[in-house]
């Protein structure tokens, strides 16, 4: 090995060049950081380990919690500083091992103290997949909602689809938490309750199905047979100023959005709460033939996950996101990250056309990520997205534990692969197995869960680990205080024919409107306006949505004006 050495060195003297790389493959851990990132800590749960990990930018463990259960799936870092953790048990024998299963909530303080573990599970109910805290306190999930045969015939469903293993129906249920082990559910919503069916007219639920998209059809199969876990919610979030909850059915490829100021008892009927429609669908998108109104041609979403609000402040608020995982999507195997913006009204309702041919709008996203190489980048199950406070997009390939955060226009400015598998941390150079996880979720320093903290980071979560330079680096994107004659409004690219990026800075928190004109100043498409606090933006659209090929695109930052004059090529 020395004479090696010794002539290698010999070797770079006379060639004047030579890289020597002595380090074991880089197979986890941090893979990418740069000033582009978005600084903050990272929370995620390896399907298939007892430990939660917060770790910073540089792929160093700050904080980890401790579960007897391996999360059934999702985590969350609360405001005050808690993890809220979902576990799978696995003692249930109906539901136990099934993709997704869950059947307890626990919530551990900062130091990793159980303050409250609460067991949802039985014969015919199994929480699952996902739990969020709501406002008020209470927890919000799924469960399966198993029916018999004699009850699924009863409902109109088709002997012929009913499978051998039983047929599970969703609900979504809120519960109280009381002391350190109980709670007492307080609201409940169930697919079961809004159905439609034109099998058979001596049957519950009968009616047209064209004519009733509020309704789901309970004889519709997006496969060629029938399966025992027949919707499949995977995922849910919450919209405080709606009192709304969007939920995403992978069977079905569809999400659904729902009202929450419902009663129980309204919850079950057609009548009731804000929008007046019960429990019926508010608002669904991703698969029109669902509803015969449309055909398989139409479908934009596949075996989708993590449907969400762009939350207020953020580039595309009030839009929807969901990580598309396109699953049996009929161009080939590939995962896209879609951005649309509902129909939704000022009064939290959601506009449909009244014809019978009629689809729940958009015919398009207003912003995609699709890969390069589209099959490079593909998960057919779990997975995640978020948008960031820089306008990037964290993202989470969750069947290979890859991690990455990219720039509106596609580039990747962060990425780190999970390192942990069933035996836990694996060594830097080797895989673990499996490297699956649900979910990753990026808390900014100043987030309240984080205030307050001590986040002292430690050494890479992989076993091993390379030495690194990594530094960690503020938010670049938070401008300094512009000068009079500073450019506060972009468009690019320009002239456009498709995707449009607008990029805009607010030197002080004001109220923000940006929005199109046409050229006799009338608005005709209002991108945004909120209160915004200090920093840069990026808010991506469609150019379908530009009413005309020639459009002003105006940004109000308070007092101050600025327009873009923006060309649409069609």
């Amino acid at each position: 090995m020395k004479i090696f050495i010794v002539l290698l060195a010999l070797c770079c003297l006379v060639c004047g060049a030579c890289t020597i790389v002595f380090a074991q493959q880089q197979t986890v851990g941090l893979i990418k950081n740069t000033a582009d990132s978005y600084n903050g800590y990272t929370l995620f749960a390896p399907t298939d380990y007892t430990l939660t990990y917060l770790i910073d930018n540089c792929g160093r463990t700050v904080k980890t919690w401790t579960s007897k259960y391996k999360p059934g799936q999702a985590v969350y870092l609360l405001e005050d500083g808690s993890l809220l953790h979902t576990a799978r048990p696995e003692t249930n024998k109906t539901f136990g091992s099934t993709g997704g299963s869950g059947g307890r909530v626990e919530r551990y303080d900062w130091d990793g103290n159980l303050l409250w573990g609460f067991d949802y599970s039985g014969a015919t109910y199994h929480q699952h997949h996902d739990a969020i805290m709501l406002p008020n306190g209470n927890i919000l999930f799924p469960s399966w909602d198993s029916k018999t045969q004699a009850e699924a015939t009863a409902a109109g469903r088709k002997t012929s689809l009913y499978p051998v293993g039983g047929l599970w129906s969703d609900k979504i249920v809120e519960v109280k938490p009381i002391g350190k082990d109980s709670g007492v559910v307080v609201w409940e919503w169930r697919v079961w309750d809004h159905l439609v069916q034109d099998n058979d007219a001596a049957k519950a639920n009968y009616g047209a199905v064209v004519e009733h998209p509020e309704l789901l059809d309970v004889n519709f199969l997006n496969k060629e047979k029938a399966s025992t876990d027949w919707i499949h919610f995977n995922g849910l979030s919450y919209n405080a100023e709606l009192d709304q909850i969007i939920v995403s059915s992978r069977e079905l490829s569809e999400v659904f959005i729902i009202d929450h100021s419902t009663t129980a008892a309204e919850a079950t009927t057609h009548k009731g709460g804000k929008q007046g429609k019960g429990g019926d669908f508010l608002y669904r998108w991703g698969n029109p033939e669902s509803y015969r109104r449309g055909t398989s041609a139409d479908r934009k979403l596949f075996g989708q996950h993590n449907p969400q609000w762009i939350a207020k402040g953020l580039s595309g608020a009030g839009n929807l996101m969901v990580f598309n995982n396109g699953d049996e999507r009929p161009d080939g195997m590939y995962s896209t990250i879609e951005e649309f913006q509902s129909p939704v009204t000022a009064t939290g309702g959601y506009t449909l056309g009244t014809s019978t041919s009629a689809t729940y709008l958009p015919s398009t996203s207003v912003w995609t990520y699709k890969a390069a190489n589209p099959t490079s980048f593909f998960a057919n199950r779990i997975s995640s997205t978020q948008r960031l406070a820089n306008g990037n997009t964290l993202i989470c390939e969750g069947t290979k534990g890859n991690f990455f955060e990219i720039t509106p226009t596609g580039t990747t400015v962060w990425q780190y692969k999970n390192p942990v598998g069933s035996a836990g941390p694996v060594e830097q150079g080797k895989s673990p197995m499996p490297s699956n996880s649900f979910r990753a979720n990026r808390y900014a320093p100043s987030y309240a869960g984080l205030k307050g903290r001590t986040l002292t980071p430690g050494t890479p979560v992989e076993l091993n680990p390379l030495s690194s330079n990594c530094t960690i680096t503020t938010d670049v994107r938070t401008p300094a205080p512009a000068q009079n004659n500073e450019t506060l409004l972009t468009v690019l690219p320009n002239p456009a024919s498709d995707q449009i990026v607008v990029n805009f800075t607010v030197i002080k928190n004001e109220r923000v409107k940006l929005a199109l004109y046409n050229v006799l100043g009338q608005e005709t498409l209002l991108l945004f306006d909120a209160d915004l606090n200090v920093g840069n933006y990026t808010l991506p659209f469609s150019i379908a949505q530009a009413p005309y090929s020639v459009a002003f695109c105006r940004l109000q930052v308070g007092n101050v004006i600025q327009t873009v004059v923006l060309h649409c090529i069609r």
